[in-house]
Parts: C-alpha cells; structure tokens; sequence
C-alpha cells in the first residue's frame, strides 16, 4: 500500500517509523473504527430514523436490541451516537455504515473529551496522511500530539502549543487515540555496526573495552548532570568510543557526533549512563582532569589515575590513545653538518596532560615501554604540560607500537599540517628524514620549505611501509633506560596534590 518509510522523528541515533497495523482494515479495506472504544458519531439523527424504519423497530425496541439506554435521543435530540452501536445497528439491515460516513464526512468524538468534533480518515491511504501530519507523545500524558506538518488543515480547529524545547503540539483526545490504536511507532537504531574498522582491529590485538573507553574520556571526556560525554573533531574517535561503550554496556548515546559550538559531542545522558559513569569512575577515578571552576569540588574527588591498566596489549592502546587525542606530531632540526650548514629532521611526539597524578601515571607507564621521554612545564593549572618523544629512537620505538590511530586528522587549525591524517604525516617525516641522510639539498632547507615538502609526501603517499622506518635503527642500540630531569619535581609535585591539594593550588598562583 505505502512501502515508503514514515519517519516521524528522527536523532542522531535514532529514527521513529510508523507503520499501519496488520489488523487495521475491515473486510471492505476501511479503517476498522470500531477498534476504538468510546468513539463517538455525530450528525446521524437522519441515518438513524431511516435504520429504525427499515427495521421495522419502535425507539423502545432499538434500546433494547442495541442495549442503549435512552435510544430516543440519537434520533430525536440528535446525540452523537456511539459507533458501536450505529455499526451494530447497520449490520441488522446489511448497510454499509463505512461508505456512508465516506460519502457523508462524518464527524467524531472520542470518549467524554470536551472537544470540537473532527472528520477522520477512514481509508488507509488518507489514515496514512494523518500519520504524517502528527506524532502522539509516548505517553498518554493529557493527549499530546506533535505536529509535523505546518500546513495540515487539522490545524484550524486547534491551539497550537510550543514545548521548552520549541516544539509545536497541540491537544486532542481523539486524534492521539487513534493514531496509537491503528499505527505503531517503531524505534529503529541509525548507527551501523561496526562503526570503525580500529575497533576491530585493537580488539584483535588483545585490547580491552575498558581500555579504549577510559583513555578517550580521560582525554577528551567530561561529566555532566545525566551523564558523560565526549568531545573531539574526530569522526573515528567519536566512532571508536561509541562502539566500545556498546560492546561493554550494551547502550548507544543520546546524542552522536554533533556539532556543538567548535567541536563535536557525543552525549550518554540517561539514568543508565549515571549508572556507567559511577561503575567508569571505579576504575579511572575521575573522568574530570582539570579543575574548571569548581576547584574546592575537584579537590575533594577522586584524582584521575591509570592504575586500571595491567596488559602490555592494554599499555600500548593507551599511549596510542593519548597520543591522538591530546597529542600529535611535528619535527625538530638538529644538527648534521655544521660546517655546511646541515640539519635533519628529528620527529618530536608530544602528549598534553595538566594533571600531575595523571602526567606521573603516563610517563612511568611510557618509560617502562622503553622510552625516554621528557616532560613538559607550562602556565597550566598545575604547571605541567605533558610529555614528548624528542628522539629519532623514541619516535621509531613508538612507531613499532602501531603510532598514531589511522584516520584521525590533525584538528588544530593554526597547525601546518591541520586536516592531514596524524600517522600519515608521521610516516611522512620519516621518509623526510630518510631522504634527508642521502641528499645534501634537502639537509640545507631551511623549515618552511621542509614543510611542505612533507605535506606533498603525505598528500601524494609517497611514505613506505613502517618496517622500513625500523630498520633504520638496525645499528642503534640503547644501553639504559634515561630518567627525565623534572621527574623528581613532578613526583614531588603529586605527593603534595594528593596529601594537601589546597596547599598545591597555593603553589600555582
């Protein structure tokens, strides 16, 4: 009959259909009104003198065949009948009531509802009309219908009404039953699983839900009053998190991926995501790693930690999650050949993190990987900035992990390198760099050339696979794992954050 989809109300995440129910339809292909209880028929004063006559019948007689109580007053006084009754009283003389109300545009009431009389549809392809026309609210809440057509000539005879958030409703008893009684509204999920081909492949690796979970909101995640969210420009991110949460919860988010303000959002705000959020913070401690506005409130939550991972496979994701989420990739030139003027490029990763608790977790956890980072200090909130891989060692060490996620794309705008995939260009300075050690002219560029010599290398894939890069460090050969200079300040520094954190905020000022 009508094999286009309704859809009455859509999401981010998920659309409502409508579908007429299978047992809808009388024999004759009409809606069967009589499926709705305490329908009401107006304006039959006539129809019904014209049944009785041919029934032979007195008033007395049709009250008690029709079991009605004072049949008189559908005939004499013009009462709106019951249609039950007016179909009861029709089939004692074969009329066919549906082709009459047809023809005659009848008009109906629904229970005892002080409501204007209305018209409505009697044959499927106009009752599917309606259903395009209104949505009824979920709930039998005061008969709240939606309104999806503007232009519906069901609107004259209502008051249009605006909810809190803008949308236009309005009243009405009997068109709320019957669409509820003839359709059903169907939820069904957009999202296609998979979302993202990362997912499947860290889980491959023996990585954790937990671990991918806990890593994007301790980088990008935030609390609210019904929940959690998560904040990125990233499609993939978004993607990874939204099927991680799925499979380890069993929910999909609120809201997906939308734009909100100068990022993307993607929001879990239900009762069940404040159930997920507490059982989330079990773990990682806090999902808040800076302290906002409300700092007496941050001091007197649990700080964030890493303790929650103990896999190799688990360790891994996690500076890879980092990595792309509050990090990314550029170059440093270092000497080569000072005599002619020479410099090759180094590849620097870098990883932001505020919080001292956090930054101390992430920096024993990279060193017991085997690198030898550096940390970072800053005008921050606590004076910390995060970590960075200022070694060609390092930057292959982190390579032969898995680098950077595929297809997460620098979103910094002022960065040379904004919109261009991260592990791209991180392969591209490599190749940069290989290049470099065999041609004296690349060695004397100076930075903005470099530049965009690795924009056009990325650009055009002009990068190898990693093994190649690795083998560049076939002869080198560490001895002993390096501290950094500033570890023993930070570790200072969190001792005071987690036994006198009001004293650490003096500090800072």
């Amino acid at each position: 009959m009508v094999k286009d989809e309704i859809i009455v109300d859509k999401t981010t995440v998920w659309k409502t259909v409508v579908e007429l129910k299978r047992d809808s339809l009388t024999k004759g292909k009409y809606i069967d009104l009589s499926k709705m209880k305490n329908l009401k028929v107006h304006n039959i004063s006539k129809l019904v003198k014209d049944l009785r006559t041919e029934l032979q019948f007195s008033q007395r007689q049709c009250s008690k065949i029709l079991g009605v109580g004072c049949f008189a007053n559908y005939e004499n006084s013009n009462q709106a009948m019951p249609f039950a009754t007016l179909l009861k009283m029709s089939k004692l003389v074969n009329f066919d009531i549906y082709k009459y109300v047809e023809t005659n545009n009848n008009k109906f009431s629904f229970g005892t509802a002080n409501e204007i009389p209305l018209e409505v549809p009697i044959s499927p392809i106009d009752a599917v009309k309606l259903s395009r026309m209104f949505r009824p609210s979920k709930l039998k809440v005061r008969n709240i219908l939606y309104v999806l057509d503007k232009n519906s000539i069901f609107l004259e005879h209502f008051e249009i009404h605006l909810n809190k958030d803008k949308k236009e409703f309005i009243y009405s008893s009997l068109l709320w039953t019957y669409l509820n009684t003839y359709f059903n509204y169907i939820k069904r999920p957009l999202l296609n699983f998979p979302l993202t081909n990362t997912y499947l492949k860290l889980r491959s690796q023996g990585v954790s839900n937990n671990a991918i979970i806990f890593s994007l909101l301790l980088t990008e995640g935030s609390k609210n009053s019904k929940g959690f969210d998560f904040s990125n420009k990233s499609d993939e991110l978004h993607n990874l998190l939204v099927e991680a949460i799925k499979n380890r919860y069993n929910i999909l988010p609120t809201t997906y991926n939308r734009y909100v303000g100068d990022v993307n959002r993607t929001f879990f705000s239900t009762r069940q995501s404040l159930k997920i959020r507490d059982d989330i913070e079990k773990y990682l401690g806090n999902i808040q790693t800076k302290p906002g506005k409300n700092i007496k409130t941050f001091l007197e939550n649990n700080p964030p930690t890493l303790d929650f991972v103990k896999t190799l496979e688990d360790k891994i994701a996690v500076i890879r999650i980092f990595a792309v989420t509050e990090g990314g990739v550029y170059f440093l030139l270092t000497p080569y050949n000072r005599r002619n003027d020479e410099s090759i490029a180094v590849p620097c990763i870098h990883i932001a993190c505020s919080h001292p608790k956090l930054l101390l977790d992430l920096y024993d956890m990279v060193v017991e990987l085997g690198f030898r980072p550096s940390l970072r200090q800053d005008k921050t909130w606590s004076g910390w900035a995060g970590i960075r891989f200022n070694s060609f060692v390092d930057s292959i060490r982190f390579l032969n992990l898995g680098g950077f996620l595929e297809n997460v794309k620098v979103a910094r705008s002022d960065s040379y390198f904004y919109n261009l995939n991260k592990q791209e260009i991180f392969l591209s300075i490599l190749e940069l760099r290989r290049r470099m050690l065999n041609s004296p002219k690349l060695r004397k560029m100076r930075k903005g050339r470099l530049i965009r010599e690795i924009i056009r290398i990325s650009r055009n894939k002009e990068y190898v696979n990693k093994e190649r890069y690795i083998n560049m460090l076939r002869n080198i050969h560490i001895k002993k794992k390096l501290k950094s200079s500033k570890i023993k300040c930070l570790e200072r520094d969190v001792k005071l954050l987690l036994d006198n954190p009001e004293k650490f905020f003096k500090t800072r000022s």
